[in-house]
């Protein structure tokens, strides 16, 4: 999966391994199973998310 985000990275920025190293520890991969929210109303957004397989439903009211 990391492999999809240090794509989308080199295609801004040119990476040596150690950036990319150094990239891919500031990562960290979590997995939803179908219908499972990825936050939910009211709970505050502590990080940046970068979806690479799938696409996200947004409830709004």
């Amino acid at each position: 999966m990391f492999e999809i985000v240090l794509n989308n990275i080199k295609d801004s920025v040119p990476l040596n391994e150690q950036d990319a190293f150094l990239i891919k520890g500031a990562f960290k991969s979590v997995y939803l199973k179908k219908k499972q929210f990825l936050l939910r109303e009211g709970e505050p957004s502590k990080h940046r998310r970068y979806i690479a397989v799938g696409c996200p439903k947004l409830y709004n009211r």
